[in-house]
């Protein structure tokens, strides 16, 4: 599942049809769908952002140093790179600030999904948005 805006509060999505969360409030489903009254059923997930990692870690990279490296030279170039786990700790640390500076994934799974009826009292404004 993802969303065209990442939740923008604390991880909590909701939608209409339990399949596209794309609203980081209640508040913000409710302004985006006027359709909604009192008695309808939303529900309510909470947003799962990639790590980092997952997305490219320091494997991803030895590995890939490791094919080419035999491309270029062989048998020469077997156990090349051998780097210790403080080097691809290393890596994988300077690979997820890049990906946050960079490429901050935009999307994101939802789990805990549970079902909410809306009330008459979700529909009044809370002090924050008057």
């Amino acid at each position: 599942m993802s969303a065209a805006h990442p939740p923008s509060v604390a991880d909590e999505c909701w939608s209409t049809d339990e399949e596209q969360f794309e609203s980081g409030t209640l508040g913000d489903l409710l302004d985006n769908h006027d359709e909604l009254k009192p008695g309808a059923i939303v529900w309510r997930g909470i947003a799962v952002r990639p790590n980092n990692t997952h997305l490219c870690d320091a494997n991803d990279v030895i590995d890939t140093m490791a094919d080419r490296a035999g491309a270029f030279a062989g048998e020469h170039a077997d156990d090349y790179p051998a780097v210790s786990e403080e080097a691809r700790a290393e890596l994988d640390q300077i690979l997820s600030d890049w990906i946050d500076k960079h490429a901050a994934p935009h999307f994101f799974q939802v789990g805990d999904v549970q079902s909410y009826v809306l009330t008459e009292t979700d529909f009044i404004p809370s002090k924050d948005t008057q």
